[in-house]
């Protein structure tokens, strides 16, 4: 029964992650290559798509148990980046990195907490850690995203 009750969630995150991912490559390749937007308001757009992938990456941990969905994840992160080169901004590189950044910190989570990482979900705790995890996802932008980028030339 219990097995019976894993593959179910599984083919249910697996079918709300094809949907969710999908939808996030074209809007975002959409934004990206064409001129659809004025520059400053696509800018923006991109800038809350950026949050809205991070918020996702963190809130949804359950994506990560799959190499094929964290590998299309880091693809979108990555894709997220190269916008943000293209920007060339401090400002905007710095937010291309957050999806990145969630993924480092999303599984640096799973492995450390493990099974915690689920009753933390659960708990009346949660919004300080949502805080936490979002203070540490900025420092690893930051500090950890950011320099690597200016090391191989790109900032």
């Amino acid at each position: 029964m219990n097995k019976k009750v894993n593959r179910k969630n599984e083919r249910n995150i697996t079918r709300e992650f094809t949907i969710i991912s999908a939808v996030l490559f074209i809007l975002t390749l959409l934004i990206f290559f064409t001129n659809i937007l004025p520059q400053p308001v696509s800018e923006k757009v991109m800038g809350c798509l950026t949050f809205a992938v991070s918020s996702w990456f963190f809130i949804d941990h359950e994506i990560f148990n799959n190499t094929k969905r964290t590998v299309i994840c880091v693809l979108l992160s990555l894709l997220f980046i190269v916008w943000g080169i293209n920007a060339q901004h401090i400002f905007w590189i710095t937010l291309a990195n957050f999806p990145l950044s969630s993924i480092i910190v999303t599984l640096l989570a799973k492995k450390y907490l493990g099974a915690k990482l689920d009753i933390i979900y659960e708990t009346n705790w949660d919004r300080l850690f949502w805080l936490l995890l979002f203070v540490i996802i900025t420092l690893v932008s930051v500090f950890v995203c950011n320099p690597i980028l200016k090391f191989l030339g790109f900032i």
